[in-house]
């Protein structure tokens, strides 16, 4: 099985410096679209020489920008879209929405916390959230992926926002014994990133994590799933 995990394309939120989303309505911006397109022919140039093979189980977060991509892949590949909830952002609370200045008026000290956080020297179990816990979130991930893994025969493409993909590699890295129990530290993922994992009777190989197209479609070629 391949899980092929992709960061949604850039929208108004990422430019506007918002932390996460209500609605989760925003559009993409004019290199989202870019981003889409590069995407897109990616998957269908890998579909074109076999490097994915069909069916392809696709699932995307429920947000406008991740649902924009599901939509254009989903034609391609020629799937169903499993919507996914959880594959959103955390759940922030009361700072959901805000920018810097404005988190800083709501909690004081709270958006410092988080920028200690994502310097990576910051253990986020340790940062009192307004919102969801990151062990609370954890847990719907895990859920997902049990479903995944279970269901899955071939490949999977999954759509998610930042917060998702963190709790999904945490998740994963602990089963192969890389990471700790008791630390959630960052892991940059950009916009339309890629990242791979092969999973061959309960074996977990991390083949890639936050890739370029370029890069991705390199992996792609040396370690082609088909072949085995």
């Amino acid at each position: 099985m391949r899980l092929i995990f992709i960061r949604h394309p850039e929208s108004t939120k990422n430019v506007n410096g918002h932390f996460s989303s209500y609605e989760n309505t925003e559009p993409l911006t004019t290199l989202g679209w870019t981003q889409v397109n590069s995407i897109k022919s990616e998957i269908q140039t890998l579909l074109d020489n076999g490097l994915i093979k069909k069916p392809i189980a696709l699932y995307s977060a429920t947000s406008m920008r991740s649902i924009t991509l599901a939509k254009e892949l989903a034609y391609i590949c020629e799937s169903e879209i499993n919507e996914q909830i959880c594959l959103n952002s955390i759940n922030s609370g009361s700072v959901t929405g805000l920018n810097k200045e404005q988190m800083d008026k709501v909690i004081p000290g709270y958006f410092h916390e988080i920028e200690l956080y994502e310097s990576g020297i910051s253990n986020a179990y340790t940062i009192k959230h307004p919102g969801e816990s990151p062990t609370c979130f954890e847990k719907k991930i895990s859920i997902l992926l049990k479903e995944i893994e279970t269901s899955v025969i071939g490949t999977a493409i999954i759509i998610a926002h930042k917060s998702a993909l963190t709790a999904i590699f945490i998740n994963y890295a602990r089963r192969k014994n890389y990471y700790p129990q008791d630390f959630y530290g960052y892991i940059p993922f950009d916009n339309a990133s890629f990242s791979i994992i092969d999973i061959n009777n309960n074996n977990i190989n991390i083949i890639g994590v936050n890739k370029s197209v370029e890069e991705f479609d390199l992996l792609q070629k040396k370690y082609d799933y088909n072949t085995k």
